[in-house]
């Protein structure tokens, strides 16, 4: 696994003219429409991501490098997870851990109040040791 979360799709993409060295901003539906075999001298030089994108990048960073995991790689066999999801306001992300998480047939369930409720995580991480009585 890598030490970074992937990154987006690119909104779009840099060219560079292979002679005149000049520079095009090409949209990425232009390049999945075949852009490049239609402007053979002019050379992909690299992604280009909207502010939205990198900022969901970097919020992806921060939780990665805090010890959390993206939900694909959670067991399913109802093993207990803290789980990490997004809540409130878009862009405003916190965590609400509490209690478990566990996968049942419904989806991802939490035990806040000891009422299982149907939760979406995005991450996940294993449960601590427990301190030593």
């Amino acid at each position: 696994m890598s030490d970074y979360p992937e990154l987006p799709t690119p909104d779009s993409y840099l060219f560079q003219h292979e002679e005149t060295g000049l520079t095009q901003v090409v949209d990425g539906q232009q390049v999945e429409w075949g852009f490049e075999n239609n402007n053979p001298r002019l050379r992909r030089v690299g992604g280009m991501f909207t502010e939205m994108q990198m900022r969901a990048y970097v919020r992806a960073d921060r939780i990665m490098r805090a010890g959390w995991l993206p939900i694909e790689t959670a067991p399913e066999d109802g093993t207990a997870i803290m789980a990490f999801w997004p809540t409130g306001t878009p862009g405003l992300v916190h965590a609400r851990c509490y209690g478990l998480a566990f996968k049942g047939r419904e989806g991802w369930l939490s035990t806040e109040d000891d009422s299982p409720i149907l939760v979406w995580p995005t991450h996940w991480m294993p449960l601590p040791t427990p301190p030593k009585a």
